[in-house]
């Protein structure tokens, strides 16, 4: 059962404010287009992303369809540094074969970290709204990587560690893998050539946040019928 401040409850609330600005009939909205649509004043972007906490890098890029009012929005988030690139990551080791190493010696390895390390991929649906505001409903993919840091107190040297004791990182599997995405967020024009996206992810469940160069045509615009 969620409490009033949970990460699910905030999601749904923030999904029904995206439904209602993607149903808010044309004459609520303020017109800058013809076909009673609004035009968002910038028509692309690119730019910095990242989701706080969990993968602290990345980049997006939007581009909204003149005369039509919708848009596209991909992005891509992960950890800039990662502990699978640290010196002391064991590769091709499991958690059980590091945990077999304190029973052969008792009080040998002890757990002094664990860290999730995310690499999301997405791809957002983009509605706008006003001339300087759209909002997004997304999907996507997330590989969750389960990182856990020990100290090992023997300092074994068929491990690489150096004495008198050595830290290691190896990945948990059981704890690991690829997770669906839900997002919700909106992009809005900061004035001059920046915009600001703030949305919501279910994986990792983080805040996510954007900031980006914009455009007006920078891209080719679809035949409209």
């Amino acid at each position: 059962m969620t409490g009033p401040g949970s990460p699910g409850r905030r999601l749904v609330a923030a999904l029904l404010l995206v439904a209602a600005g993607l149903v808010a009939p044309p004459s609520a909205l303020a017109q800058t287009s013809t076909g009673g649509r609004p035009e968002f004043l910038m028509h692309s972007g690119v730019g910095y992303t990242m989701v706080v906490p969990g993968a602290l890098a990345g980049v997006g890029a939007f581009h909204v369809f003149q005369g039509i009012g919708w848009g596209i929005y991909p992005d891509t988030h992960f950890n800039p540094n990662s502990l699978k690139g640290n010196r002391d990551f064991l590769k091709g080791e499991t958690l059980a074969s590091v945990e077999s190493l304190d029973q052969e010696q008792v009080g040998r390895m002890q757990v002094v970290e664990e860290e999730d390390e995310w690499l999301v991929l997405n791809l957002h649906v983009l509605k706008v709204l006003t001339p300087e505001l759209a909002v997004g409903l997304g999907a996507g993919a997330a590989r969750k990587s389960h990182i856990v840091g020990y100290i090992d107190h023997s300092a074994d040297i068929n491990l690489n560690l150096n004495p008198p004791y050595g830290f290691l990182y190896v990945e948990d599997e059981a704890a690991s893998g690829w997770e669906v995405n839900a997002t919700v967020n909106a992009l809005v024009l900061g004035g001059g050539r920046f915009a600001f996206m703030v949305g919501y992810e279910l994986a990792p469940r983080s805040f996510s946040v954007g900031l980006f160069l914009t455009f007006r045509n920078a891209l080719p615009e679809p035949a409209l019928l």
